[in-house]
């Protein structure tokens, strides 16, 4: 993983938001948390009320965990930390997948001053086992 500090990925005017998120109208949080062992930052349950939107019920089931680097950290640490995590927790993963047809992404949020002037690295082996473990990938670029 190449990060250079100095750069825009590494720019003290930069943030870096990573969730790791299960999405989807049948996810369960629940059994996610049981068969994954982890603790999320965030869940939903399809059908339940929408507290921030009055009379509204949440269209999917939602599952999030998020990155516990600082968001200074470059984005390729923050997908690093949950492809390594992930590593540790591939049969758990095969078997949502496999039983529930359950797939993790990644929602990466890049904030700085010109988006249009941020490039972020991930380099291809990152890219790989991102791609064996079944991770898609969403990256956005926003303006701080």
């Amino acid at each position: 993983m190449k990060s250079n500090q100095d750069g825009p990925e590494g720019s003290a005017k930069m943030r870096n938001s990573v969730v790791l998120r299960f999405v989807g109208q049948a996810v369960d949080p629940t059994i996610i948390s049981e068969v994954l062992e982890l603790v999320p930052s965030e869940t939903r349950v399809r059908g339940a009320d929408a507290p921030q939107h009055a009379g509204r019920k949440w269209p999917t089931g939602l599952w999030s965990l998020d990155s516990p680097l600082p968001e200074s950290s470059p984005l390729s640490d923050h997908v690093r930390h949950f492809a390594q995590l992930l590593q540790t927790k591939q049969d758990a993963l095969a078997r949502l997948t496999a039983t529930r047809g359950w797939r993790p992404d990644l929602v990466c949020g890049v904030f700085g001053e010109d988006p249009s002037k941020t490039a972020v690295i991930l380099d291809a082996p990152l890219l790989e086992e991102l791609g064996r473990l079944g991770v898609s990938l969403y990256i956005s670029f926003y303006n701080q």
